[in-house]
């Protein structure tokens, strides 16, 4: 690909990163892709010589053939030229020879600025943003738009996420929340967020999914201004992964109380305002309570996601 710039979409799950990347697919001369988790959950490490093996290409274009769906289908705001079949097609056609983690990267954007016959290819996996100095490493020049969004907002979309599924999902969604871990991965994201805006100041713009809702004409231009691309009228595309779809819903008073427990230097940080929670005594104690059971499903359910052990990827979190 010729003069490859290394562009990503990161930030919070839930937070408006499937949104942007589909607004972003209505842009004539952009393609935006993922979620790869390529740089994160799914990075493998390369050997001494800083390639991989024929064997670790083929695992981790296995992993991208698996996981690279959030933009593959029909309808506005997906890849025009590559569905599920061509995907793999497309990606089963490198050659698996040693290379570099950034060359295997590089050559797969390509393919895709070719096959849909555009200039910008943008990757977007949320959790990259705990990762960004690795990116920066390979790819000195990379930019990187940052969405947060506030965190009674996230907590609300975030407990709610599994209600458009079927009932099964649905009750696999509910056994996985619990308000302390959902207030955790808020304050980790917010904290990932505010460190590369300070790091890599010039590389780095950070989007509120507030403001992407309230001034959405405004965003669109401060973002396709910071990633250099031409300006394009902006075409409003409905935000399919919201989690409401339906009727109102409105957070309890211990999802406020831990989050505001957790996030309380995160949410000041972040420009945001403390809620009150008016949570009871009793309350907090069966929240406590239920601390164990949760903590177990959802170290199981890590366990099975992460490749390569959960002590390296914590271990290595964010270097």
């Amino acid at each position: 690909m010729k003069n490859y710039r290394a562009l990503f979409i990161c930030g919070m799950s839930r937070g408006g990163t499937t949104w942007v990347g589909h607004c972003l697919n209505q842009h004539p001369d952009v393609a935006v892709f993922g979620e790869s988790l390529y740089w994160g959950r799914n990075y493998i490490e390369p050997g001494s010589d800083g390639k991989y093996t024929v064997e670790q290409v083929r695992k981790v274009l296995n992993l991208l053939t698996k996981d690279c769906k959030a933009f593959l289908g029909e309808g506005e705001g997906n890849l025009k030229r590559l569905n599920r079949d061509q995907w793999k097609e497309m990606l089963q056609s490198i050659d698996c020879v040693p290379m570099t983690p950034k060359y295997l990267f590089e050559l797969v954007c390509g393919l895709i600025a070719e096959r849909e016959g555009v200039e910008y290819v943008v990757e977007k996996t949320p959790h990259h943003v705990n990762w960004i100095p690795r990116i920066v490493r390979a790819f000195p020049d990379a930019k990187f738009v940052v969405m947060v969004r506030d965190p009674y907002g996230f907590m609300l979309s975030y407990k709610h996420q599994g209600d458009r599924k079927l009932e099964p999902a649905r009750r696999d969604f509910r056994a996985l929340y619990h308000p302390l871990g959902c207030a955790y991965i808020w304050r980790k994201y917010m904290k990932s967020a505010i460190r590369n805006s300070k790091g890599f100041p010039d590389q780095t713009m950070t989007l509120k999914f507030e403001e992407l809702k309230q001034s959405p004409v405004d965003s669109w231009k401060r973002l396709v201004s910071f990633c250099e691309m031409p300006d394009f009228p902006f075409t409003p595309v409905a935000d399919k992964n919201s989690s409401f779809q339906g009727e109102e819903r409105k957070l309890a008073p211990i999802d406020i109380f831990w989050m505001n427990v957790i996030g309380r230097s995160q949410i000041h940080s972040g420009g945001y305002s403390l809620r009150k929670s008016g949570v009871s005594f009793r309350d907090i104690l069966i929240s406590i309570w239920e601390l164990c059971p949760w903590f177990i499903r959802a170290l199981k359910l890590l366990k099975s996601r992460v490749p390569g052990g959960l002590a390296k990827y914590f271990l290595r979190s964010g270097k």
